[in-house]
């Protein structure tokens, strides 16, 4: 079998820390965690999917916001709100 050899540009810092991450899950370097995932991209056995780590309120914060919220509806209800249509009348508004 003919060996050859994969390079992937990237910084110092994501090289790093992917290998420590390696490591933490119990592989003895990145690139055999790498060579792991080309087995099985090449045998179509590997999902990828793109998440986002959603971050909740705590009580605390949520009674702030809430309370901010209450506020801005009676400051609107009394007309100490305004409405800008264009950037040109924002500026308007906050420097009158």
């Amino acid at each position: 079998m003919q060996k050859v050899i994969v390079q992937v540009p990237t910084t110092k810092k994501l090289k790093e820390a992917a290998s420590k991450r390696a490591e933490n899950l119990g592989f003895s370097s990145l690139q055999e965690i790498l060579r792991l995932f080309m087995a099985k991209l090449s045998r179509g056995e590997v999902n990828v999917s793109l998440e986002e780590n959603v971050e909740y309120l705590t009580p605390q914060e949520d009674a702030v916001l809430e309370r901010r919220y209450k506020e801005f509806l009676e400051e609107e209800k009394k007309g100490k709100t305004f409405e800008a249509h264009s950037a040109e009348e924002m500026i308007k508004q906050l420097t009158s």
